[in-house]
């Protein structure tokens, strides 16, 4: 799995995203890191089983009443929160 924790000062990292500076080591206290204990793929399918269960049917909730709005996130991050910005502002203009 892809995030790793220290196990002496806590810092997380994830090897795609947030990589320590030398594989393996803690950038702040040079100690060992190790997986996370909950990164494991039963972790995982219990997660998704719970969105499965509890979150994907407010996407249809959202949906059914006008509430929901789809953001493009494969853009830039000032790009994707402009259309964030402008999606929130156009459901508050609808209530006003």
């Amino acid at each position: 799995m892809a995030r790793l924790v220290c196990p002496n000062c806590k810092r997380t990292y994830n090897t795609e995203f947030k990589p320590p500076r030398v594989e393996g080591i803690c950038d702040v206290c040079g100690h060992e890191l190790t997986n996370r204990a909950d990164d494991d793929e039963a972790t995982i399918l219990r997660r998704l089983e719970v969105y499965v269960r509890e979150t994907k049917p407010l996407v249809l909730y959202f949906w059914e009443r006008g509430l929901l709005r789809d953001i493009d996130a494969e853009a830039p991050e000032e790009v994707v929160a402009d259309r964030t910005i402008e999606a929130i502002v156009g459901l508050l203009d609808t209530y006003e």
